[in-house]
């Protein structure tokens, strides 16, 4: 007999319990599962908190109760994702909004986009309902139907985390009420991301180009792509593809450095480039790695931007580093609205995917070393730099 101590909560065990065996294949689909009362004698329980389990069970799909016969397995297994439940999808005239955001894994640049999320909710007059989750998978729907109850249409989630299971997320996606949107494109969830998932491919791709671009444009012989080990690093791997293809198709040397995530000194990629100084442009895959390579070159007693020119990617404002960091800006205000309306439109029964893709611009400030060479001119060049790319 399986003793449960939480009382309250013993129906949530005794769902789970039974989708992961119904899951696992150890109850197959059409099997008849026990009468309510052995099942509460199982579980040890009244046979009146089994039925709320079992109601809960029938909401997503997994079984079906059979008026005088009993309740059957309804789920059927077909391979893929073990837990690929799909049920009907509740279409909602409201105006509020859940949002789930999963601790693990939290994105860069994640409050930003928070802080996007409220603002632009605002002015769109959508209400908001923000809920922090372990992680987002199948028992995770759960919080997707108290959303629901709580007048939600649809449910906004901002990031995915580095170590999101794709699966899990699929799981989570089929067995929700409510519609979902992603912020990031994934295989066979084209439909839930915010934007034409064509588009995303383009922007990302275009993202290094920008950058080398416009060190090429500040006319630097040399530009290095700066990266970790440790992060994402399937968007490193992209990253580094993308370099590379740029630099072989505009005849320029390649020189990648990879820092140990473990370590923050930067000098040894300082010392090894030093032999380009006043020549060289680093484009680092985000601020935080910007700052510690110019942090190491003040240590060497070289100077930015005039012996190392030096651009992030937006993460933390780039203001603390000496001198200020130049970076790519993420329109996060652009994610944002794209979440709310794709999400508002799901909850209605339609589609609002954005069909044009917004890219990151170049914050001109003082390591790229763009308003020594160029001056005011810099910020034009910028700004045509980024509309040229769309």
């Amino acid at each position: 007999m399986a003793l449960l101590d939480d009382q309250t909560y013993k129906y949530q065990h005794i769902y789970d319990d039974i989708m992961k065996r119904i899951v696992q294949g150890e109850l197959v689909y059409g099997k008849r599962l026990q009468p309510l009362r052995e099942l509460g004698m199982h579980y040890d329980c009244n046979y009146h908190t089994v039925r709320i389990a079992l109601s809960k069970l029938v909401k997503r799909g997994y079984v079906e109760m059979r008026s005088g016969s009993g309740t059957y397995v309804k789920y059927k297994n077909r391979g893929g994702f073990k837990s690929s439940v799909s049920v009907e999808k509740e279409v909602r005239a409201t105006a509020d909004l859940g949002v789930l955001l999963p601790v693990r894994g939290s994105a860069k640049g994640s409050q930003k986009l928070v802080r996007s999320l409220y603002d632009v909710s605002f002015e769109l007059k959508v209400g908001l309902n923000v809920h922090v989750v372990p992680r987002i998978d199948i028992e995770t729907a759960s919080v997707s139907d108290s959303l629901m109850d709580q007048g939600c249409c649809a449910v906004v989630l901002p990031w995915l985390g580095e170590d999101q299971v794709p699966s899990d997320l699929h799981n989570f996606i089929r067995a929700s009420r409510l519609p979902v949107v992603v912020a990031d494109p994934v295989p066979g969830l084209e439909d839930n991301y915010f934007s034409q998932a064509s588009l995303y491919e383009a922007s990302r791709s275009s993202v290094v180009n920008m950058q080398c671009r416009y060190f090429k444009l500040l006319e630097y012989k040399y530009i290095a792509l700066l990266g970790a080990v440790g992060g994402n690093p399937v968007c490193f791997s992209r990253k580094l593809m993308e370099y590379s293809g740029w630099c072989n198709r505009e005849g320029y040397e390649t020189l990648v450095g990879i820092q140990d995530d473990a370590s923050d000194d930067y000098s040894h990629l300082v010392e090894r480039w030093s032999a380009y100084k006043g020549s060289v442009a680093v484009v680092a895959c985000d601020d935080e790695i910007a700052d510690g390579f110019i942090a190491a070159c003040e240590q060497k007693g070289f100077r930015v931007p005039t012996d190392f020119a030096v651009l992030g990617h937006d993460v933390n404002g780039g203001l603390g580093s000496h001198p200020t960091l130049s970076s790519m800006h993420d329109h996060y205000e652009h994610i944002a609205d794209g979440l709310i309306r794709h999400a508002c439109a799901l909850g209605r029964g339609e589609s609002a995917q954005m069909e044009k893709a917004v890219l990151p611009r170049v914050r001109v400030r003082e390591s790229c070393g763009g308003r020594h060479l160029m001056g005011r001119k810099v910020d034009s060049m910028a700004l045509r730099l980024s509309e040229d790319s769309c």
